[in-house]
Order: C-alpha cells, then sequence, then structure tokens
C-alpha cells in the first residue's frame, strides 16, 4: 500500500536544467502557499479546493518530482484535498492546510431554546433588543432562579409568596430610573404568563419551572459573545 506524506514550505526553489543554462523557478507567487505531499511509491495524484463562497471547486497545476513520489503545488491560504493513486493500485488521501489557518468558518451560534412556553426566548430576545445593562440583567436573571430554588425545596409554597418574593427582589436589583426600560421587556414576559394564568395558579411548581425558563434566557443573552 502507498504511503504518502504532506507539509507547507514557505519557500520552494526549483531548479530546471537546460541546454543552455539553468533556470530558477520560485515558489509560492505573491500572496500564495506552498503545499508538499510525498509517498513511498510513484503514483497519480489529484488536488482540489472549494470556495465556501461560491462551492466552486478548483484544481491547482501539480508539478510532480521522484516518479511521482512528490506533488508540490502552490494556492491561496485554505483546505486542500489529495488524493493519491498508487502503482500498486492503493489508493490514499489526505487534507492540506495552506496559509497555516483553516479557512473553514466556525459553527453557527447555537439557537436560543425555547423554554417553557417560549419563554427562554421571549426573554433572550427582549433583552438583547432593549440593550437591558448586564450587570441588571444578571441580577434579575439570579432573582428569577432564586425564587425556582426556593420553590423546588420548599421555602415558598404558594403563588402569591413567588410574586412578592420575586418583586421585592426585583426592585432591589434595577434602579428606578432603569425600571421604565424593564417594564417593557416585563410586558412581553407577562402577556406569556398571563395566557398561562389558569397553568400557574393551580401548580406553584410551573411557576418555578416559567421562572427557570426566564432565568437562562436573560442569562444567555449577556454571556452570548
Amino acid at each position: 500500500m502507498g504511503r504518502i506524506k504532506h507539509g507547507t514550505w514557505g519557500v520552494l526553489i526549483l531548479l530546471a536544467a537546460t541546454a543552455t543554462a539553468a533556470e530558477i523557478s520560485v515558489l509560492p507567487s505573491a500572496g500564495k502557499s506552498v503545499g508538499v505531499v510525498t509517498a513511498d511509491q510513484p503514483g497519480k495524484w489529484l488536488v482540489m479546493t472549494v470556495d465556501r463562497a461560491t462551492f466552486f471547486f478548483s484544481f491547482p497545476t501539480l508539478q510532480l518530482f521522484e516518479g511521482g513520489k512528490v506533488c508540490v503545488w502552490e494556492g491561496v491560504s485554505g483546505v486542500y484535498g489529495v488524493v493519491f493513486d498508487a502503482e500498486d493500485g492503493t489508493r490514499q488521501t489526505t487534507n492540506v492546510v495552506l496559509g497555516g489557518t483553516q479557512t473553514i468558518p466556525p459553527p453557527p451560534p447555537t439557537p436560543v431554546p425555547d423554554g417553557l412556553w417560549g419563554l427562554t426566548k421571549i426573554a433572550y430576545d427582549q433583552s438583547v433588543k432593549l440593550a437591558l445593562p448586564a450587570d441588571q440583567v444578571k441580577a434579575v436573571a439570579g432573582n428569577y432562579k432564586q425564587i425556582d430554588v426556593q420553590i423546588t425545596i420548599g421555602k415558598i409554597t404558594t403563588v402569591a409568596d413567588a410574586k412578592v418574593a420575586l418583586k421585592t427582589a426585583n426592585r432591589a436589583s434595577v434602579p428606578e430610573s432603569d425600571r421604565p426600560l424593564w417594564g417593557q421587556w416585563d410586558s412581553q414576559v407577562t402577556a406569556v404568563l398571563a395566557a398561562h394564568n389558569a397553568e400557574l395558579t393551580n401548580s406553584v411548581r410551573i411557576v418555578a419551572d416559567a421562572f427557570q425558563s426566564i432565568s437562562t434566557g436573560l442569562n444567555l443573552s449577556v454571556d452570548r459573545e
């Protein structure tokens, strides 16, 4: 089976002997890099890359040495796929990154979950839209989470007590001058809670779930960078 090795060289000087005089070719050209792949036996080579904006494939010009054991090409920075068909009938493939950096774009950010009744996403979207102060967002998110915990451990057992505790904590966390801005955020969240008032009234456990969803959305809005 053929075995291949690859690497990238910053500068490759090729000497081409002619009948008249030696000629010197210098790789890479300006703005390009050189890719080098070697094998332990002769064979045929295919090198390709893809423009990730247009999805067009391109095939650089290859230079082969040592009877086909060494493959050299130059190209712009990016990822190049290499296919080598050895003379013994085996095939090897590898990737070579030119330019020293991977050009594959990073994965898109993880989408914000909906949460209970979409509360996580609503809390997130409104916080980002209104550019709420990060320190206040963290504090209010902590308040919602704290009420969730107190319900879970049985310290708060009624919906009324949960509402009072949350209102008291949030008033302490948000300066009076910023409360109108928070009122815009709260109106969107309250609209969802009001639509599920019957369920919330009948179960303080659902209140905890709702508050946890809201807390998650707020925290994500300031941790998204």
